[in-house]
C-alpha cells in the first residue's frame, strides 16, 4: 500500500499532534518547578504575541519557588500551577484593566507586557481577579445556553400545539368534504 504525499503529510501532522498533546500531559503532570514554569510562561509569552520575554533576574526565581511552595502546603495539584501561568499570561490583557493590589495592599498598574515578576508581588489579587474573570466567562456561556435553548423553545412547536394543528386541519379537511 504507497501512500500519496498528501495522505503522508496529514498522518505526519496527525502523530505530532499527538506527541506535542502527550508531551504536554506529561509535563503538566510532573512536579512543578521554577524553571518549568519559566519555560511555559516564556512559551506561552510567545505564543500570544508579546514577542521576546526579558530575562528573570535569580530573586524572581526564587520568589517563584516561594510561590510553589506556597501552593503545595495549600494543597494545589501540579497542573494548577501549569493552569495559572498559562491563564496569567492570556488573560493579561483584561488583568491590566483590574484594579490590582501588591501583597502589601498598594495598589499597581501592570505592564502592557505580562510579567512573573509583578504576577509574583500581586498574586493574590491577580489570583482572586483570574477567578472573577473565569466566573464572568461561565456566566456568559449559561446565558448563551440559555438563550439558545429559549431560541429553539420559541421556534419549535410542542407535541401538543403540533397535534392540535393537525386536528384542526383534518377536521377543516373532512368539512370541506
Amino acid at each position: 500500500m504507497k501512500l500519496n504525499t498528501k495522505e503522508a503529510l496529514q498522518r505526519g501532522r496527525a502523530r505530532a499532534k499527538e506527541g506535542r498533546s502527550r508531551r504536554e500531559a506529561k509535563f503538566s503532570s510532573a512536579p512543578a518547578s521554577p524553571n518549568k514554569l519559566i519555560r511555559l510562561f516564556n512559551g506561552k509569552f510567545r505564543e500570544n504575541d508579546y514577542g521576546s520575554p526579558l530575562p528573570l533576574a535569580q530573586k524572581t526565581r526564587g520568589m517563584l519557588n516561594g510561590f510553589i511552595r506556597l501552593g503545595r502546603n495549600n494543597g494545589w495539584e501540579e497542573k494548577k500551577f501549569y493552569g495559572v501561568i498559562t491563564d496569567v499570561v492570556e488573560n493579561w490583557e483584561t488583568l491590566k484593566r483590574k484594579e490590582i493590589r501588591t501583597l502589601n495592599g498598594k495598589k499597581v498598574l501592570l505592564s502592557d507586557r505580562p510579567s512573573l515578576l509583578e504576577f509574583l508581588i500581586a498574586r493574590d489579587s491577580i489570583l482572586s481577579k483570574l477567578y472573577e474573570i473565569k466566573n464572568e466567562e461561565l456566566k456568559e456561556d449559561e446565558v448563551k445556553i440559555t438563550s439558545i435553548e429559549t431560541e429553539e423553545k420559541k421556534f419549535s412547536p410542542s407535541e401538543e400545539d403540533m397535534e392540535s394543528e393537525m386536528e384542526k386541519q383534518m377536521e377543516d379537511y373532512l368539512n370541506n368534504f
